[in-house]
């Protein structure tokens, strides 16, 4: 029996959301799909219109089959690029970076996505940076600007936050908005995050999260562009760090992209070790 794809009633989106939380954080899912045969949902598909990648500028994409199902993935694959061909857009985008030894990337391939762009996480050892951030604070001698403010993530920073987020990796007030607000697969740890404030604007972060696996990561490491040749990068994360410290957490994971350059320097002179590496993939589109 062949295989229908239709658009999601709202109960069926939130049943297969519940199930599958490893969602775009902040991106806003337009359009949900899903694939039934012989009555039962055997697969489900998202799309979002309004996620920001390089180009050739193209929606966000994320499929999964219940079932494992190639026949229920290539029909909803055909359902997005009908979809994203009428909205005008020439490729779609996988909403996450996919782990490269994971069987996620030998699925993604099977559908003729092709990576298009990396990103590393790095692993650190949260005593060791709190201490070589010490060292390079003291060997530097630089102290922290006039009307600037260190201190832990609270709520009233969230706009702030937000803000920041835009002005460093673009998108909708409406993404930075979601980005903050976290997501079903992680916890934000304000108590070990770090926020930087210069004449009351938020200029920098230190944006730590627990997973639901347990790791602890560095969502966000970022600083305005007009501290970018500072050491704020070395404040903010030697902040957090000796928080986690304290708090008895051993060791962090920091993903860095292809623009992150400052931050991978940084890491990399703290002697963060590469722990793995993730992929975009993308499939350009044609007209049928």
């Amino acid at each position: 029996m062949g295989v229908d794809v239709r658009l999601a009633t709202a109960a069926e989106a939130r049943q297969l959301y519940a199930h599958f939380t490893a969602l775009a954080r902040g991106d806003i899912l337009t359009k949900v799909f899903v694939a039934t045969q012989a009555g039962r949902i055997v697969g489900g598909a998202s799309v979002s219109l309004r996620a920001a990648r390089v180009d050739p500028v193209g929606p966000g994409c994320w499929i999964v089959s219940a079932d494992g199902d190639s026949e229920a993935e290539a029909a909803l694959l055909a359902a997005l690029e009908q979809y994203a061909l009428a909205a005008g857009a020439k490729a779609l985008y996988s909403i996450h970076a996919i782990p490269d030894d994971s069987i996620a990337c030998a699925a993604w391939q099977r559908l003729g996505f092709s990576a298009c762009t990396d990103a590393e996480w790095f692993k650190v050892d949260v005593s060791e940076v709190a201490t070589l951030v010490g060292r390079i604070l003291d060997h530097r001698r630089e102290s922290i600007r006039k009307d600037m403010t260190l201190g832990d993530w609270k709520p009233a920073d969230d706009g702030g936050v937000a803000a920041l987020h835009r002005r460093c990796f673009g998108g909708s007030p409406e993404k930075a908005a979601r980005f903050v607000a976290g997501s079903p697969d992680m916890k934000w740890r304000r108590e070990w995050s770090s926020v930087a404030r210069y004449r009351g604007q938020v200029v920098g972060v230190s944006l730590i999260a627990e997973r639901n696996d347990g790791r602890v990561i560095v969502a966000t490491l970022a600083v305005d562009h007009a501290f970018r040749k500072s050491i704020l990068v070395a404040r903010l994360l030697g902040h957090s760090c000796s928080h986690g410290e304290r708090a008895g957490v051993e060791s962090a994971w920091v993903l860095v992209g292809e623009r992150g350059r400052q931050v991978r320097r940084f890491v990399v002179r703290i002697g963060a070790m590469v722990d793995g590496r993730s992929v975009y993939f993308r499939k350009l589109l044609r007209e049928r």
